[in-house]
């Protein structure tokens, strides 16, 4: 169910007023008078002659199953604001949904003090009217006056609430261009003024603020969040080909979709909602690899924390290279558990075809290919694990010939060899955090954890920065292992070179 913006169909939004030629400059009456040949919609009405039709849109009522279109008329009857809501039965046949008219006349001139003992006249040069219905009885429309002096504008909503027999109208504090109405989560309703939301209930009393993520935001764009909402203040957008966990009441990122075992080359498609239970939201992530295949993903948010678990609907994680220099001797490549002898640890392998590979990482890893990670890591003083029983281990790409035996390496390095990335497997989400120094031979090294893993495969760099002591410092070490992505490129070394 899509909610477009509300559309003109006869007339522009915005409609300007002239003086009629004889008449004194304070009647005001519409410039171009809009009119059908019969049958009109507007002949479904009482007292159809003394309707001034000014603007039509697409009237949009939601009911818990379907959304019907509607017509939405506006306009003045007998200089009073007025709006009228039909549905189309057959061609050229209309049925009159809903008719108000305001009660007062509309005031066509405002003077408006300036100072100095002076005032400035304002006419009214346009009207604005749109609107949607929440359920077949309750109706929110914008009613918007545009009074011009000069160069100056001043522009006046009230919000027409209309529940069952009952119609209330609410002034709107101080509009800068108009506010357009656009159905939110649940029964409320966002009212957009340039670009502030204010989220409204079906009584027209205002819920909270919207902080969007984007400072313009299409008819299309607020339609796409409001289908990700996972509640009134939360919800999930695709930017620059990742997805974001957004609050939408302080304007942040909450967290941020990444599922590091698809190469960085991986298209992201699209994702949908499949779940949502006991404050948990379940999505499914779709991508296309660069090769054509298809690559589906799951995880779960946790919608108040913005907590993320990971797991792999189609069964593996996938290692897809782009062309590797120098590999013109390579044809296979094999996945093996770090430092371990094969064929034992061997846990996949793929063709070495033009210069690249794709392979696939099984799911899960059997105990006994696994370390404990306290193990993995020898973690020293200030640096802490948890939780501290999980197992896990990195792994190896071997480059070999036709006859499988291994003739280099394959690395992914950053800007030196020093910096670099492994892909590593644990059976549990794990989380090591912490620091230590020391010093040696006049020398300071510091290592520097900053981990999440989560269960199955996942991106592990490593980062070795140097800095040169002054003022009596000593040289300085730095060594990070980090889940923070860092740039990366597949690099092949001869086993004489490794």
């Amino acid at each position: 169910m899509k909610l477009k913006h509300l559309f003109t169909l006869l007339v522009c939004g915005t409609l300007l007023f002239a003086c009629e030629s004889g008449g004194s400059e304070d009647d005001v009456n519409p410039k171009t008078e809009v009119r059908q040949e019969p049958p009109s919609p507007l002949d479904v009405f009482d007292d159809a002659d003394a309707i001034k039709p000014l603007f039509i849109s697409l009237f949009k009522v939601y009911s818990d199953i379907s959304v019907k279109n509607y017509e939405l008329y506006s306009g003045l009857k007998h200089d009073k604001y007025w709006i009228g809501i039909v549905t189309r039965i057959a061609q050229d046949q209309y049925e009159k949904y809903y008719e108000w008219t305001d009660k007062n006349a509309i005031e066509k001139v405002k003077y408006v003090d300036v100072g100095y003992g002076e005032t400035e006249k304002y006419r009214l040069s346009g009207l604005r009217t749109s609107g949607i219905g929440l359920s077949d009885n309750n109706y929110i429309v914008a009613l918007t006056q545009v009074y011009k002096g000069g160069n100056e504008y001043i522009v006046e909503t009230r919000l027409l609430v209309i529940k069952g027999s009952f119609e209330t109208i609410k002034d709107l504090p101080n509009p800068i261009i108009h506010y357009e109405p656009y159905k939110w989560y649940g029964d409320t309703v966002l009212l957009q003024d340039d670009n502030k939301y204010t989220c409204y209930d079906g009584d027209g009393n205002v819920v909270q603020q919207i902080v969007m993520p984007m400072s313009y935001m299409s008819a299309n764009d607020i339609d796409k969040l409001k289908q990700q909402l996972l509640r009134i203040d939360r919800g999930l957008y695709i930017s620059d080909g990742s997805i974001i966990y957004w609050n939408f009441t302080t304007g942040q990122v909450i967290g941020q979709v990444k599922f590091d075992d698809l190469p960085s080359n991986a298209r992201l498609d699209n994702f949908e909602i499949i779940e949502r239970s006991n404050g948990t939201a379940k999505i499914k992530v779709n991508h296309t690899l660069y090769s054509g295949e298809k690559a589906a993903r799951e995880c779960s948010i946790n919608i108040e924390t913005g907590e993320i678990s990971y797991s792999n609907s189609d069964g593996y994680g996938i290692i897809e290279t782009p062309t590797i220099q120098g590999t013109e001797l390579v044809r296979k490549v094999v996945a093996v558990m770090d430092d371990k002898p094969r064929p034992e640890y061997e846990i996949a392998t793929a063709d070495f075809v033009n210069g690249k590979f794709s392979l696939k990482l099984p799911l899960t890893l059997p105990s006994d290919k696994l370390m404990p990670m306290t193990e993995r890591f020898d973690l020293p003083d200030g640096v802490t694990m948890t939780p501290s029983t999980a197992y896990g281990d990195a792994v190896n790409i071997d480059a070999c010939d036709a006859n499988g035996k291994q003739i280099g390496v394959l690395s992914m390095e950053g800007a030196t060899k020093d910096d670099f990335a492994v892909y590593m497997y644990v059976d549990r989400n794990v989380q090591i955090t912490g620091s230590s120094t020391s010093t040696y031979d006049g020398v300071d090294y510091k290592n520097v954890y900053d981990i999440s893993l989560v269960k199955g495969w996942n991106l592990l760099y490593y980062k070795k920065e140097f800095i040169k002591g002054t003022e009596g410092k000593n040289d300085k070490y730095v060594d990070t292992q980090t889940t923070n992505k860092m740039s990366v490129k597949w690099v092949y070394y001869t086993m004489d070179e490794w």
